[in-house]
């Protein structure tokens, strides 16, 4: 009984999982064409501006753990 669930098994992933998997690759690699034709003005516009170091830099200076490092560890430590 184990082996034919194993063939069951193994089936659906030759055949279904695997479609899937191929549409999915098709689709991604068609939008990594779009992107790559776009020059970076054009992609900034679609994405926005990197906000990633501004978030970064609100995140040191207003960690909620910040309070409890500085009181086992120390302020020089935790800075």
């Amino acid at each position: 009984r184990l082996q034919d669930t194993t063939e069951d098994a193994s089936s659906i992933i030759q055949s279904d999982v695997w479609d899937a998997f191929v549409h999915h690759l098709d689709l991604y690699m068609e939008l990594l064409a779009k992107c790559s034709n776009n020059n970076d003005d054009e992609l900034e516009a679609i994405i926005g501006p990197n906000v990633q170091p501004a978030y970064l830099d609100y995140r040191r200076q207003n960690d909620p753990a910040k309070p409890m490092l500085n009181s086992l560890y120390g302020k020089e430590w935790t800075d």
